[in-house]
């Protein structure tokens, strides 16, 4: 996300546009406009504001429609790999928690510390 928001950074300050001015003829407060060039999309409230954002921003720097649609889906695809790697994590976790469990059960809770 990082890159989308270093391209649309890069695309404002060429044509000299400041996050205020933007703010102004977009309604989008300027907070969200530098969670977007900054890829801190957790800032954002909600994937459907995301999107929003996003498209109308690059509108406003002049992206042409099938550039802006790559830059959704690019998104989309980044969405889907951290989806993915939060799913893992939390397996990762629940195996952990299961794994001490057993072994506290056993009474080799001391092992526990030295592995994980």
């Amino acid at each position: 996300m990082k890159d989308i928001g270093n391209f649309l950074k890069e695309r404002r300050e060429a044509r000299g546009i400041s996050l205020i001015e933007v703010e102004k003829d977009l309604k989008i407060r300027k907070k969200y406009l530098q969670a977007l060039e900054e890829g801190n999309v957790d800032a954002i409230p909600g994937k459907t504001y995301l999107i929003g954002y996003l498209r109308n921003y690059s509108k406003y720097l002049g992206v042409n429609e099938e550039n802006i649609n790559q830059i959704i889906q690019t998104y989309h695809n980044l969405e889907k790999k951290e989806s993915g790697l939060k799913k893992l994590k939390k397996k990762i976790s629940t195996l952990k928690r299961k794994i001490d469990l057993s072994l506290r059960k056993k009474g080799f809770s001391f092992l526990l510390s030295m592995f994980i």
